[in-house]
């Protein structure tokens, strides 16, 4: 129904078109924004002067600033993820580190990711020697994100982060991380794994749209009885 009604409004001129149709227009329904979607889970949230927690695919469009009266806070209780497939909620590979020195790595995730799982090294080398390293959240070494070792996996040489490490990489761009690693082989690759969008602690009560671009709303455990 939308689809059709989404596809006559684009042969009408901006300048007939109300705010509201802009609005759609501009920002769709589900995708590529979502703001229909969210204004209707906006009607319902039990604080209209709270938003939900929203999520992207890529990074955060701040689409509920343009609901009206806009919201002036967030509850965590209420997480939406919009446009978003199967594959966004669970474990994949976020990047490939990048090698800039003899024990210098870097990492550019581009997009906004919630959770750096483990690190992933593979080499030719059948007993590489201790690889022990350290992560930081910026390639100038601002804050300390993980430190410790390699161990041999059934993926390889894996370095597991214990807890994950959670907001791992939102509205970075471009900045990258620096990994500082010794004893890696010369040969070695090393990916980043994680998850786009955590649904730890939440549960999905209702979905729309198309399992590569689901507009959906998730509630935190416990929070509402």
């Amino acid at each position: 129904m939308w689809g059709q009604a989404g596809r006559v409004m684009e042969r009408v001129p901006l300048l007939l078109l109300t705010r509201e149709e802009r609005l759609l227009r501009a920002y769709g329904y589900c995708a590529p924004a979502g703001y229909g979607y969210l204004k209707k889970i906006q009607a319902r949230m039990p604080d209209s002067r709270k938003k939900p927690l929203v999520r992207y695919r890529d990074y955060d469009h701040r689409t509920e600033y343009w609901l009206e009266p806009p919201p002036l806070a967030t509850d965590n209780r209420f997480l939406v993820g919009i446009g978003l497939s199967d594959l966004d909620v669970t474990d994949q590979q976020i990047a490939l580190f990048r090698r800039t020195g003899q024990r210098e790595w870097t990492l550019t995730t581009g997009d906004d990711w919630d959770r750096l799982n483990r690190l992933v090294l593979l080499t030719g080398a059948r007993s590489p020697g201790p690889m022990r390293g350290v992560l930081f959240s910026h390639d100038r070494r601002r804050v300390r994100l993980w430190q410790g070792s390699f161990t041999a996996t059934g993926e390889g040489w894996t370095a597991e982060m214990t807890p994950p490490v959670r907001s791992f990489s939102h509205s970075r761009g471009a900045t990258p991380f620096l990994l500082e690693l010794d004893g890696a082989p010369p040969d070695a690759v090393i990916a980043a794994r994680g998850v786009r969008v955590d649904l730890d602690g939440y549960r999905i009560v209702e979905s729309e749209g198309p399992a590569n671009s689901r507009c959906w709303i998730a509630i935190q455990n416990g929070s509402i009885p």
